[in-house]
């Protein structure tokens, strides 16, 4: 072979080979693992071997809204984001897929390495990252707690004693003008309370100027987050050395935090120990088949599961509730009405009063479902599924669904879905829990939807009837990328108390 020829034949053979892959990854990405069928729509802008990593990194910044625009091109149809060296993901956003995903095929439908890689960092093996026996002990357990007589015992003490000390923070700004982070203090005072709740401990975060745990918590989850959209995120918080290093700090921070909770707990004398019931010591008590409890890494992975499930969802729902409230001002004056009528001259609602405010339950209930706590969520598909839709879904395969783009979707809500209307939760008829699956849905539905419903109203009652609450610049509120829905920077407001 001369040395002019052998160029032209490596050139060839590069050709050969790029024109392989481009046909055998034309409707896929290289090292994604899973082939999905042509069947499945993918999002737009998806190529060969590339596959949706263009679109896929230009919005993640914006995800929920580019989920909700790809959900719109086909009248809500499943999409995939197919994405090189990542799982596939394929997006539902309606009622009869998510019931097929969390009931259906709940047993085959699996949080499994996938959700455990990336999380394990920080939850652990807890509840929101198990399956199987692990998942039902814990459910199991946690379960006692969310009771009728429980709740209104924590209405009556624990709400009420963090509520004063939310007013008393908040008064020292009370002036109109001072400009202050409500969703801040709402994180404040659902860490506080589920501190009391779930482990019995005062953490008086209302008092403190810094909350390590709370901002190493927030950075974590946007990492664990990004970890399901990153092709080799391993790698990556290996190089970008500042990421990897503050992720490395944070879940030091995290876990010590759950970590001397526990510690605390066990330093207790027996007695003092057997006189509690909150959910540590319920977990404390767990033995498994053999009589071994579980150890304190164990206890710490609960305590962080329950304190996500416990502090962001509802402190997250309650930000919202303002921000809402602020951008229509109609119904901002029609709660406070109702709210006025209802309490006379007390200033926080009775349990039974917080249970029986129509119009606040449904501004509450019209938050979550605009901007629902958990606005995305996904399972991994353990075995061939063919869903409703006739679509073949190959085991291995990530199958999310979207509640932000649900809440939007005229199919599930009308024409007015994507408006903030209190009224559509007034109506004889209530949207079932895959129409609505804010709280999740199926054998997994949230143990502290009822807790969350109580909390979330009795602190927007309590907060109205005393302040007037107004968002500095609506136009600067947006979400977060997180496994929750933060908003970004906080929700600065300025409050002023009102003449009663």
């Amino acid at each position: 072979m001369t040395s002019e020829a052998s160029p032209l034949l490596l050139s060839a053979v590069a050709a050969a080979v790029a024109a392989l892959a481009f046909v055998f990854y034309r409707n896929s990405a290289v090292g994604s693992g899973v082939r999905l069928p042509k069947t499945v729509k993918r999002v737009r802008g998806t190529l060969p071997i590339i596959g949706a990593l263009v679109p896929g990194l230009t919005n993640y910044n914006r995800l929920l809204d580019f989920l909700l625009e790809e959900g719109q091109q086909h009248n809500f149809e499943p999409k995939a984001l197919i994405i090189p060296f990542t799982t596939p993901l394929i997006f539902h956003f309606d009622p009869a897929s998510v019931e097929f995903i969390l009931k259906t095929e709940f047993e085959h439908c699996v949080k499994g390495d996938y959700f455990v890689s990336r999380m394990k960092q920080i939850l652990g093996h807890g509840i929101f990252v198990s399956d199987g026996e692990t998942w039902r002990v814990q459910r199991k357990t946690a379960s006692h707690i969310f009771s009728t007589k429980k709740f209104r015992e924590f209405f009556e003490t624990v709400f009420a004693s963090e509520m004063q000390e939310l007013i008393a923070r908040l008064r020292k700004s009370a002036d109109g003008t001072t400009v202050v982070d409500m969703q801040d203090n709402f994180f404040r005072f659902t860490l506080d309370g589920f501190g009391q709740i779930g482990f019995g401990v005062e953490l008086n975060t209302m008092q403190k100027d810094n909350v390590p745990f709370a901002a190493a918590f927030d950075r974590a989850q946007g990492v664990m987050d990004y970890r399901f959209f990153s092709p080799l995120w391993w790698l990556e918080e290996l190089i970008v050395f500042p990421r990897w290093l503050q992720m490395r700090r944070d879940a030091s921070t995290i876990r010590s935090f759950a970590a001397d909770i526990v510690r605390e707990r066990k330093a207790e004398s027996a007695a003092v120990r057997d006189s509690r019931s909150d959910l540590l010591t319920l977990f404390m008590n767990v033995r498994d088949d053999n009589g071994i409890s579980l150890n304190d890494e164990e206890l710490g992975d609960n305590v962080l599961n329950f304190i996500l499930a416990g502090r962001d969802t509802t402190a997250q729902a309650l930000s919202w509730c303002i921000y809402y409230l602020n951008k229509e001002p109609r119904t901002m004056a029609k709660l406070v009405a109702e709210i006025d009528e209802t309490l006379g001259e007390k200033l926080a609602p009775t349990y039974d009063q917080a249970k029986s405010m129509k119009y606040a339950n449904a501004v509450f209930h019209e938050a979550l479902r605009l901007s629902p706590s958990v606005p995305k969520d996904s399972k991994v598909a353990a075995k061939d599924l063919v869903f409703p839709n006739g679509n073949v879904v190959p085991a291995g395969t990530a199958i999310a669904w979207v509640p932000y783009a649900m809440a939007r979707n005229p199919n599930i809500w009308g024409s007015n879905a994507a408006e903030f209307v209190p009224e559509r939760w007034l109506d004889s008829r209530l949207p079932s829990q895959f129409e609505y699956p804010v709280f999740n849905a199926g054998p997994r539905v949230c143990l502290g939807k009822a807790l969350a419903e109580l909390e979330g109203v009795y602190v927007l009652v309590s907060l109205l009837r005393q302040f007037e609450v107004r968002v500095v610049d609506l136009a600067s509120v947006h979400y977060a990328n997180s496994l929750t829905m933060p908003m970004r920077g906080g929700l600065k407001c300025t409050v002023r108390e009102r003449r009663l």
